[in-house]
C-alpha cells in the first residue's frame, strides 16, 4: 500500500512538468471527481486494488502540486508584469565571500512599501548589485529596487533562467537602486542569528575564509565544507568538468553518507568507553545523524543534501525500530517525500542527478545479487574431503609453516585488494555509462577519463580530505590547531587538482540529437546485467534492429544531405558555390533570443552561417551561453561563415570567441578587421544554393557604427528556378537608421523581402514610413530585451507594422523564433509557445 501510494503521489507531483498552463479550480475539481470515480470502479468492480490505489494517490499528488503551484504563482503575480520601483524590507539569504567580487545576492522580502499595499506574501528574490560581496547572510535591510518577475531568455538549448528560478523557489529578480536606513530594529531568530542579524553560518564561513584564504586550493576547501563555489576560478571549473569531478563540489549524498559513517564510527568508540546503559545503545546512530544534519546545514540544505539527509534518517529509523525494508522502497519513499516537501525542486538539475545516481547504484547492486553464488554447503563438503584425504595439510616444519602462512596472508590480502579495486573501477565505468543520458541531456557531453580519475580521487577525498575538514571545523575556535587540519586538507587535494589539470581536454561533446542512442546504450547495459544476452538473443536483436530503423527514418534525409554537400565542399570553399541540386529544399532562419542584441543563424543541409553574435560581459558572452549551445544542439561544430553587421558589442561581442571555437571558413564585416572580407554594397556570393547580396553600406570604415551596418538580402532564387516555385527573400538590417533606410529605398526601389528583420531593435530612429511603404513583408522579426532601459521597441514603430497587417514577432514575447522556408512557403515556431511551452512561461512574460 505504501509503495503504491509513493508511486502514485510521485507521478501526480511530476505531472507538473507537462502542464502547458495552470488549470482553473473547477477543471481540477472535475478531473479529481472523474478520476476518483474511475478508481472506485477499478477497485470494487474490477478488483484491481493496486491500480486503484495508484490512481487515487496520483490524484492526491496532482491536487497537492496544483495547490503548491497556485501558491507560487499568487506570490509571483504580486510583482507588476512590467516591474516596479519599490522599497522592500527583508533579510539577506545567501552566503557572501567578501574576498570574491559578486554581482548578486538572495533576499527574502518580508514587506514592501507602496501606496496601495503594505502587506504581502513573503517572497524570495535575487537582487543584482555590483557590491553584493559586502553584505552578510541574515542582515536586515531596507532596499530601493527595480523589482521584476523572474523573466529570462528562451532558446532551443542553453541555460534556461526561468526554469532555474522556478526550481530554486525564486519569485522575482531585481536591480538595487539604493540601500536605505533600517527603520525597524534587527530581530533574532533562535540560534541562527546573533550579533545583530548576521547568521551563524555566515560568521562561521567568514572565520573559515580567514583561515584558508592563503592556501592554494582554498576554493575547493570552501566548496567541500560549505557548498559555496564562488572562489573557484574558470580554470578550476574547466578541469573539474574535464575530469568528471564536478560532482564533488556539490555537497550531496556522498558527503552526507561520509558524515553519517564518520559519526557512526565516533559513536561506536564513545559507546565503548561509556557505561553500559540502555540509552547509549543507539549513540552511534544519533551522532551520525547529528553530524549529517550539521553538514547539511553548512551546505544550506540544498536539494541533494535534503535527499541524502532524508534517506539517512529513514534508514536509521528503520534500524531503530527493526523494520526490514528493501533499498528500493527507501529510495522511492525518499523521492516522494522530497517532492512533497518542495514540488518545484524537480526543476533543478541536482534533484535528478542525486536520485538517479542512487538508482544506478541500486541497479548494479541488484544485478550482482542476481548472479548465482557457489553453494556454501558444497564448498564446505569439498573442504572436508580435502582434509580427510590429506590435501591442504602443511607437512613443513613450524618455522617454514609460519613463513608459508605469512606469504599466504600477503597473497590473500593483495588478491582481495585487487578484487575490490576491480569492483570499484567497474562500478565507476557502469556509473559513467548509466549516468550518461542524464549528463548528456544537461551538459551535452561527458568526460572520457571520469571512471579512472574518480576511482583514484573518491577514496582519497572520502577517507582523508572530508575527515580533515570536519576536524578543522570542530576546532575552528582554536586557530593554530585548525590551521594544521586545513593545511593537511589542502595538501590532500594536491593530487586531485594535479590529476584534474592533466585531464583537461578529455571532455567529449556531442549533439543532443544523439541522445536516443545514448539512452539505448544505457538500457542495454542495464539489460545485460539483469537479463544475460545468451538467454534473450532475439529480444536484444529485435530492439537494435527496430531502433536502427526508427533512427534511419528520422535522420536519413539529413545524412544524405550531409554526404552530398561534403562532395562539393572543396569547390564551394574555393569558389563560394554549391554543387547541383539538394535533396532537402528547406532552409532555416533562427532569430536567437539574446536579450538586447542580435544573433541570426542561417542553416541548410547541416551547415551554418551566423549573422552577428550577441553581446559580451566581464565573465561571459551570449556566444558562449546561447549561440554555442544551440549550435551543439543542432550538431554543428564548425561555421561556414560569420558576418558582423557592425562593431557594437551587442552585435559583435562574441566574434573572437566563435572565431576561436568554430573556425569560420570565411568572415565578413563592414569595417576593417584582420581576417575579414568586406561586407559592402555590391558584394555577392552563393552558399548552399542561397544567394547573399549586400546592399549597404557603400564602403568600409575604420569602425562600423549603426548607420554602417551590413544590410544583406538572402534569396533562394537558385532553388526557385530549379524547382519551379516562388522565390523567397530575407532581409537582414542590423542597426541602420532612417537616413540609411531612405538611401537604400532610393537605390533599391523594388526591394520587398518576405521575411524582414526590424532595424535597430524597433527604435524611433529607424523603420521610417517611407521605407515601410515600399515593402510588403509576410513576417517582421525584432530582437529585443523585455526590460531594456530604452523602452524598445517603440510603441509607435510597432504600430506602423501592425497597421500594415505585417505579423510582428519579438524575442521578448516569443523567445527564439525559428523560420522554415521551403518552396515559397514560410512557417515559423516560437520557443515560448512551441517546444519550450510550460505553465510558468505565461506567468513570467505576461504584459
Amino acid at each position: 500500500m505504501v509503495i503504491q501510494a509513493a508511486i502514485g503521489f510521485s507521478i501526480g507531483l511530476l505531472s507538473l512538468h507537462y502542464w502547458p498552463y495552470v488549470l482553473a479550480d473547477q477543471d481540477v475539481l472535475i478531473i479529481t471527481l472523474l478520476g476518483g470515480g474511475v478508481a472506485l470502479f477499478l477497485r470494487y468492480y474490477l478488483c484491481h486494488y493496486a491500480l486503484a490505489n495508484v490512481l487515487i494517490w496520483l490524484l492526491a499528488g496532482g491536487s497537492f502540486v496544483y495547490i503548491s503551484t497556485n501558491n507560487y504563482i499568487n506570490t509571483v503575480i504580486q510583482i507588476p508584469p512590467m516591474g516596479a520601483n519599490i522599497t522592500i524590507v527583508g533579510i539577506v539569504d545567501s552566503i557572501q565571500n567578501v574576498n570574491i567580487p559578486s554581482d548578486n545576492f538572495d533576499f527574502i522580502i518580508k514587506k514592501w512599501k507602496v501606496p496601495s499595499e503594505t502587506s504581502i506574501r513573503e517572497m524570495k528574490v535575487r537582487i543584482y548589485w555590483n557590491e553584493a560581496n559586502t553584505l552578510k547572510q541574515g542582515e536586515l535591510l531596507t532596499l530601493q529596487v527595480v523589482l521584476r518577475r523572474p523573466y529570462g531568455r528562451v532558446n532551443q538549448a542553453g541555460y534556461d533562467a526561468e526554469k532555474w528560478y522556478v526550481g530554486h523557489g525564486f519569485h522575482g529578480r531585481g536591480n538595487l537602486v539604493e540601500i536605505l536606513p533600517v527603520t525597524a530594529p534587527p530581530t533574532t531568530s533562535g540560534f541562527l542569528h546573533q550579533q545583530g542579524s548576521i547568521s551563524v553560518r555566515q560568521l562561521l564561513f567568514d572565520t573559515v575564509v580567514d583561515q584558508v584564504i592563503a592556501l592554494p586550493r582554498h576554493g575547493l576547501l570552501l566548496a567541500l565544507s560549505f557548498g559555496v563555489k564562488d572562489a573557484l576560478t574558470a580554470d578550476d571549473w574547466l578541469w573539474l568538468r574535464d575530469s568528471g569531478l564536478a560532482h564533488l563540489m556539490a555537497i550531496s549524498g556522498l558527503h552526507i553518507g561520509l558524515a553519517v559513517g564518520l559519526g557512526w564510527w565516533v559513536g561506536l568508540r564513545l559507546r565503548g568507553i561509556l557505561p553500559e546503559v540502555t540509552y547509549f545503545t543507539w549513540l552511534p546512530m544519533w551522532i551520525g545523524l547529528l553530524l549529517a544534519l550539521c553538514y547539511a546545514w553548512l551546505a544550506g540544505f540544498s536539494v541533494p543534501t535534503q535527499r541524502a539527509l532524508l534517506m539517512a534518517s529513514l534508514v536509521m529509523l528503520f534500524i531503530r525500530y527493526l523494520v526490514v525494508s528493501p533499498a528500493w522502497f527507501i529510495l522511492l519513499l525518499t523521492f516522494a517525500l522530497c517532492l512533497a516537501i518542495d514540488p518545484l525542486a524537480s526543476y533543478t538539475m541536482g534533484f535528478w542527478f542525486s536520485f538517479f545516481a542512487v538508482f544506478v547504484l541500486l541497479v548494479l547492486r541488484s544485478s550482482q545479487q542476481s548472479v548465482p553464488q557457489k553453494n556454501s554447503a558444497n564448498q564446505q563438503q569439498e573442504d572436508d574431503s580435502n582434509v580427510a584425504s590429506g590435501v591442504g595439510i602443511d607437512p613443513l616444519p613450524s618455522a617454514n609453516r609460519r613463513i608459508s602462512l605469512f606469504a599466504s596472508m600477503v597473497i590473500t590480502t593483495f588478491s582481495l585488494m585487487y578484487q575490490r579495486s576491480k569492483q570499484l573501477l567497474f562500478l565507476q565505468l557502469y556509473l559513467l555509462i548509466l549516468m550518461l543520458p542524464l549528463q548528456w541531456s544537461f551538459f551535452g557531453g561527458f568526460s572520457a577519463l571520469a571512471p579512472a580519475i574518480n576511482f583514484i580521487v573518491l577514496p582519497l577525498v572520502s577517507l582523508l580530505t572530508v575527515p580533515l575538514i570536519f576536524a578543522a571545523l570542530l576546532v575552528i575556535k582554536i586557530p593554530s590547531l585548525a590551521a594544521i587540519f586545513w593545511q593537511l586538507a589542502d595538501w590532500s587535494l594536491w593530487p586531485v587538482a594535479w590529476l584534474g589539470q592533466l585531464s583537461v581536454g578529455a571532455w567529449l561533446e556531442f549533439s543532443l540529437l544523439w541522445l536516443p542512442v545514448v539512452v539505448l546504450i544505457a538500457l542495454f547495459v542495464v539489460g545485460l546485467r539483469l537479463l544475460p544476452f545468451h538467454h534473450f538473443p532475439a529480444l536484444y536483436t529485435s530492439i537494435v534492429v527496430g531502433f536502427c530503423c526508427w533512427q534511419w527514418q528520422l535522420y536519413a534525409p539529413t545524412i544524405q544531405n550531409l554526404a552530398y554537400t561534403r562532395m562539393g565542399q572543396t569547390i564551394e570553399n574555393s569558389a563560394g558555390k554549391s554543387l547541383g541540386a539538394s535533396i532537402d529544399r528547406r532552409w532555416h532562419i533562427e532569430m536567437l533570443d539574446v536579450g538586447h542584441g542580435l544573433s541570426v543563424l542561417i542553416t541548410r543541409n547541416g551547415r551554418a552561417v551566423l549573422y552577428d553574435t550577441g553581446n559580451r560581459w566581464r565573465q561571459g558572452s551570449i556566444a558562449a551561453s546561447v549561440v554555442e549551445p544551440v549550435l551543439k544542439y543542432k550538431g554543428i561544430y564548425t561555421l561556414d561563415g560569420l558576418i558582423l553587421s557592425h562593431a557594437d558589442s551587442d552585435h559583435a561581442g562574441g566574434a573572437s570567441y566563435l572565431s576561436a571555437r568554430y573556425a569560420p571558413s570565411w568572415k565578413r564585416s563592414s569595417d576593417y578587421r584582420l581576417g575579414y572580407l568586406p561586407c559592402i554594397k555590391g558584394e555577392t556570393w552563393e552558399w548552399q544554393s542561397l544567394t547573399f547580396t549586400v546592399i549597404w553600406p557603400p564602403k568600409r570604415v575604420k569602425r562600423a557604427a549603426n548607420p554602417h551596418s551590413c544590410v544583406i538580402t538572402i534569396s533562394d532564387k537558385l532553388l526557385a528556378s530549379r524547382e519551379g516555385h516562388q522565390e523567397t527573400e530575407v532581409l537582414l538590417t542590423g542597426d541602420i537608421d532612417a537616413i540609411s533606410e531612405l538611401l537604400i529605398a532610393r537605390e533599391q526601389p523594388k526591394l520587398s523581402p518576405d521575411v524582414f528583420f526590424v532595424p535597430h531593435h524597433g527604435s524611433r530612429t529607424s523603420s521610417s514610413v517611407t521605407w515601410l511603404n515600399r515593402m510588403t513583408p509576410k513576417l517582421a522579426l525584432v530582437s529585443v530585451s523585455r526590460y531594456n532601459p530604452w523602452q524598445l521597441p517603440a510603441i509607435s514603430v510597432k504600430e506602423r507594422y501592425q497597421v500594415r497587417g505585417i505579423p510582428w514577432l519579438s524575442t521578448a514575447e516569443s523567445g527564439q523564433v525559428s523560420v522554415v522556408i521551403q518552396d515559397g512557403d514560410i512557417q515559423y515556431k516560437e520557443a515560448r509557445t512551441s517546444y519550450q511551452q510550460t505553465w510558468y512561461r505565461d506567468v513570467f512574460s505576461a504584459l
